[in-house]
């Protein structure tokens, strides 16, 4: 299997237009007008973008997701799903729940400040993407997909006070498949689900919208959680798109997102190595816009913006690999370029180990390091160490 293309060449995509304020099934999306064109850098390998092993963690955290960052108390909070090692029954073994933990990006000195409690239909938690909210408090997105795929997955609130959890955690929704990323936008909250399963689809993805004022107050003081309903039909879910890309391992859609300095937002489809650009009018009507689908990405996970270079820095974690990608405009090429791929490593020496999620602060890019598997993934098995890698940017 090619782990990298290192030809110049250019591509050209079609736009394709996402699901709108959904209320029942979607139909298959409509091919329309061509959108741009993708210049794909040719790969030089520079040797200064080489990872370095930032964080080795403990056996009990054995499988790190979804970051953020707290500018107040300058501390990354990463959050621990613990998925690498379910039983027969879809279970975690002992002491192996969910966790958050908190780390000093200087010295990579940690602590977990919170074990997530459980869902007690399915005795699981699976904390991932996390944000902090306008309120200080954070947004989580607790993925029970893995034990039950009955709509079971929720947005929590962790209440924060002087940067560390208080332990209450509250359910703000139910009823997402596979809630993944969140992030916060203006007067909304964004969340992608990664596997819709609707019928009739190969795969599906989407992102739903929450007005700031529900997200905020559902869940607490007498507020009842949001419950979504199912299948595609609430107003809720703006945009669906599908998985075109057959795929041994789950046809999962949905993943990383971020927004750019224009307000543009990004979701990556992890099935199809696809972008997303998303622009909201002024009713928060919703458009999806596909940017490109190359080969040079394969398995797009978390992804973030960083205004300080003006690109957007794409976890790949078939390729053991992290793209950086211009940011969208009407009419004009987007730019695509692997800044480093490596083979297959356990991490220890600070290799990417099946990415997952990014972090920028600074000039240092953080990476996750999920450590999963699949037939057509470079990693080919979970192993200790339990990593994050740390990329220095230009």
């Amino acid at each position: 299997m090619k782990t990298l293309l290192t030809t110049s060449c250019l591509l050209v995509v079609a736009l394709i237009v996402g699901a709108e304020n959904v209320q029942s099934q979607p139909k298959n999306p409509t091919i329309g007008k061509i959108a741009s064109e993708v210049a794909v850098q040719k790969q030089t390998y520079d040797p200064s973008y080489r990872p370095k092993l930032f964080l080795s963690l403990p056996n009990h955290l054995h499988n790190p997701d979804g970051m953020t960052y707290c500018k107040k108390t300058d501390k990354i909070f990463l959050n621990v799903p613990n998925f690498n090692n379910l039983d027969a029954n879809l279970k975690k073994g002992n002491h192996e729940g969910g966790y958050l933990v908190r780390i000093d990006p200087k010295t990579a000195a940690f602590e977990v400040v919170l074990e997530y409690p459980i869902l007690e239909e399915t005795g699981q938690t699976g904390p991932m993407g996390l944000a902090f909210g306008p309120d200080g408090n954070l947004y989580v997105c607790d993925t029970q997909w893995f034990h039950s795929n009955k709509h079971k997955s929720r947005m929590l609130r962790v209440i924060m006070k002087d940067g560390k959890p208080t332990g209450e955690v509250q359910v703000v929704a139910t009823g997402t498949k596979v809630s993944n990323a969140v992030l916060w936008l203006d007067d909304k909250m964004l969340v992608t689900d990664t596997y819709l399963e609707l019928e009739g689809y190969y795969g599906t993805g989407g992102l739903w919208m929450f007005t700031k004022e529900e997200a905020l107050t559902a869940g607490k003081d007498g507020v009842p959680t949001i419950v979504l309903e199912p299948d595609g039909k609430d107003k809720r879910l703006v945009v669906i798109e599908p998985v075109i890309k057959e795929r041994a391992f789950l046809p999962g859609g949905a993943d990383g997102l971020t927004v750019d300095s224009k307000g543009v937002v990004y979701f990556c489809n992890f099935g199809d190595g696809a972008i997303y650009a998303i622009t909201f009018d002024a009713t928060n009507k919703a458009t999806s816009r596909k940017i490109f689908q190359h080969d040079n990405i394969q398995c797009c996970d978390g992804m973030m913006y960083d205004p300080r270079t003006n690109k957007m820095y794409i976890a790949d974690s078939q390729l053991n690999a992290v793209h950086a990608m211009t940011p969208w405009e009407e009419g004009k090429s987007v730019v695509l370029e692997t800044i480093w791929a490596n083979g297959d490593t356990d991490g220890a020496d600070g290799g990417l180990d099946s990415p997952c999620e990014v972090l920028i602060i600074g000039d240092k890019l953080y990476v996750a390091n999920f450590d999963s598997t699949a037939d057509t993934f470079v990693n080919t098995k979970h192993d200790a160490p339990h990593t994050i890698s740390v990329i220095t940017l230009k």
